[in-house]
């Protein structure tokens, strides 16, 4: 697990990838205030590994607009990347577990989630 590091804003992410859920993701990590987190688990871990460079470039942009501080964290569902069969984690990502990914939750002051619920 991670090092708990209080994020102002986590955003949890369970969309497949499409052009929606990417538009909803970028707008809420450019919209966060203070550090973020982005966690993608169940199908959304999909997401990650879709545009890749796309998401490093956006993590240059917000650092770069931010003085220089490593302000977004972008993670991974260990179990759900298993399941995903991928071997190569994408650049500019980490794994971490739900375990952390919900104490980082609790932490913080914004949650915001994107994709489906076990319900649907």
């Amino acid at each position: 697990m991670q090092e708990a590091i209080p994020y102002n804003t986590v955003v949890l992410v369970r969309a497949k990838p499409d052009a929606r859920a990417q538009v909803l993701v970028r707008r809420a990590v450019e919209q966060a205030r203070g550090s973020c987190l982005v966690f993608f688990q169940g199908p959304g871990v999909a997401m990650s590994g879709s545009d890749a460079d796309d998401w490093s470039g956006l993590v240059s942009q917000l650092n770069e607009r931010r003085d220089n501080r490593t302000d977004l964290a972008l993670r991974v569902c260990s179990a759900a990347w298993q399941r995903h069969g991928s071997e190569r984690l994408p650049s500019g990502f980490a794994i971490d577990s739900l375990i952390g990914f919900w104490h980082a939750a609790s932490l913080s002051r914004r949650l915001i989630s994107i994709g489906q619920s076990d319900a649907d």
